[in-house]
């Protein structure tokens, strides 16, 4: 997939879990705002988190490392994601 499929992905993705613009294409200003804050490493882990509505589901780190990255990789990641603060990450 491209760099440009990549960013277009996360954002039809992105915003058919919080934003409600389904089946509107997204706006170029967004894509720009996505590679702006998330590398292409870390996009390929926010596509592999189920969208869901609220209320969100949890998901378990095994279940997103299934499909993309070893564990220990995918929790560098997500740590790196909450700690800027554009992740959600508690205990449950």
């Amino acid at each position: 997939m491209s760099r440009e499929e990549l960013y277009h992905k996360l954002a039809v993705h992105l915003s058919s879990m919080y934003l409600g613009w389904l089946g509107r294409p997204p706006k170029e200003e967004l894509i720009e705002i996505l590679k702006e804050k998330f590398n292409e490493e870390e996009a390929e882990v926010l596509l592999s988190i189920p969208a869901t509505t609220v209320p969100l589901e949890l998901i378990e780190p095994d279940e997103i490392a299934s499909k993309v990255r070893p564990r220990e990789r995918l929790e560098a990641i997500l740590e790196r994601l909450s700690s800027r603060g554009l992740l959600f990450s508690g205990e449950t």
